[in-house]
């Protein structure tokens, strides 16, 4: 009996696959040659009876997500209707019945994705139908509790984008509070609320209506999730002027200690910056320090001056960076004496600008010995190698002449005491060779 049908399946078995081929051809034949066409039309999801889910304490969490979606729905219909029934598309509809997903939800679902179905509403009809190429259309719905009356305070997202040169004092937000409702699932998870101005380039008072902008804890804008009230706030935002203050030189009063001297007066800053409105601003001058007394010093003196009381106007506020002190220093140190021995070789003699004229350089001691007085630091600081020592005939003229030395030092020391003039002869080259002639 298998050897028959076995013999029978192969004798048959092109005409099984002819068979089944033609059926194919003959479907596809049939839906072009009874003028039937498929067409793809994509439609937008309308939500229906929201009022239910408020009503029982229930919020759609994706609305937003749904809105945003298309149902594509296929449709069978004859070819002479296409032209027709594309006109009236616009009135297919997708629809989303909230009301008995809410009368058999289950509170254990809360928050979690439920695949429900969308009834298809299709126009007048054309002798269309729906084509069922999935079992059915649906869409994910999430459901969640609603709650409301929750109060959140508003800050500051980023300060007031003010104009290079000017500083904001100030930036109020009325009012404080914002009133949300919406998906306990975004509400529990809200980590601030702010306002962000947007003003560019403020140099004066201004206030800025703002949109209030909520975000999770993730950082991420959730507000088209929430109901605000009020949606927006007003951000009052105060300015000043930056203006830098000029400290003045400090000055002293007295005389250090017999023997003792000033070196030198230093202070930090030189100047601060302050805020204030152009009519307080105008009316500053520099700061001029207490002077400071020295009388009888024998050490160096430091002293700080707070720079607030330096400011009589309380509109006018030292900026936060700078300093809010001055430190003077009057440095004073002991006087010194030093006695300086050098080679007449490092005598420079600077001949007379008459190239005609000769000289005759008076008797010189090997040594020019001579004394400085400073401060003892720089004193003893004094570098031989660096000293110049002029005889300058660069002025004079024919005769014989007492020429002062003149000893260069560094700034603050003085030469006290000097080697007596050098007597130097000057005279006409060609008169003497007048004289040798005779």
């Amino acid at each position: 009996m298998i050897n028959i049908l076995k013999k029978f399946y192969l004798q048959n078995y092109l005409k099984i696959v002819s068979i089944f081929i033609a059926v194919i051809f003959w479907s596809i034949a049939d839906s072009t040659y009874n003028g039937r066409i498929y067409k793809t039309f994509s439609v937008d999801i309308t939500i229906e009876n929201m009022d239910v889910l408020r009503n029982n304490n229930y919020i759609l969490e994706n609305e937003l997500e749904i809105k945003a979606e298309k149902a594509l729905v296929i449709v069978r219909m004859g070819a002479l209707d296409l032209d027709e029934f594309s006109r009236s598309s616009d009135n297919m509809k997708a629809i989303l019945d909230l009301e008995p997903l809410v009368n058999k939800f289950d509170p254990n679902d809360e928050g979690k994705d439920m695949n429900v179905y969308l009834d298809i509403k299709l126009p007048e009809p054309y002798g269309q139908e729906i084509v069922q190429n999935y079992p059915s259309l649906t869409t994910s719905v999430r459901l969640g509790k609603y709650v409301e009356g929750v109060i959140k305070d508003i800050g500051l997202g980023y300060s007031a984008p003010v104009e290079a040169g000017y500083e904001p004092v100030s930036e109020t937000i009325e009012p404080k509070t914002v009133t949300i409702n919406g998906p306990k699932s975004y509400v529990d998870n809200i980590a601030k609320v702010v306002v962000n101005p947007k003003t560019e380039g403020i140099t004066e008072d201004t206030s800025e209506e703002c949109p209030i902008i909520v975000y999770d804890a993730e950082n991420k804008d959730i507000t088209a999730y929430l109901e605000l009230y009020p949606s927006s706030a007003v951000v009052n935002i105060s300015v000043n002027k930056q203006f830098d203050l000029e400290i003045n030189n400090p000055t002293y009063i007295g005389s250090a200690a017999e023997g003792y001297v000033v070196k030198e007066v230093s202070f930090e800053p030189r100047s601060i910056t302050v805020l204030g409105s152009e009519k307080d601003l105008g009316g500053l001058k520099d700061i001029e320090l207490e002077t400071i007394d020295i009388t009888g010093a024998t050490e160096t003196i430091t002293k700080e001056f707070k720079l607030a009381d330096y400011i009589d106007n309380e509109n006018i506020q030292i900026m936060y960076s700078s300093a809010k002190e001055v430190e003077v220093t009057i440095v004073i140190e002991r006087l010194k004496e030093r006695e300086i021995s050098l080679p007449v070789s490092r005598l420079n003699i600077i001949n007379p600008e008459n190239e005609s004229y000769s000289t005759q350089i008076g008797t010189i001691d090997n040594q020019i010995v001579f004394t400085v007085l400073g401060v003892e630091s720089l004193v003893d600081a004094i570098d031989e190698s660096k000293i110049t020592i002029d005889l300058d005939l660069s002025e004079l003229g024919p005769g014989s002449h007492d020429v002062p030395i003149k000893i260069s030092m560094p700034e603050s020391i003085n030469v006290i005491r000097v080697p007596g003039p050098i007597n130097v002869l000057i005279s006409e080259m060609a008169e003497t060779q007048e004289g040798t002639g005779q």
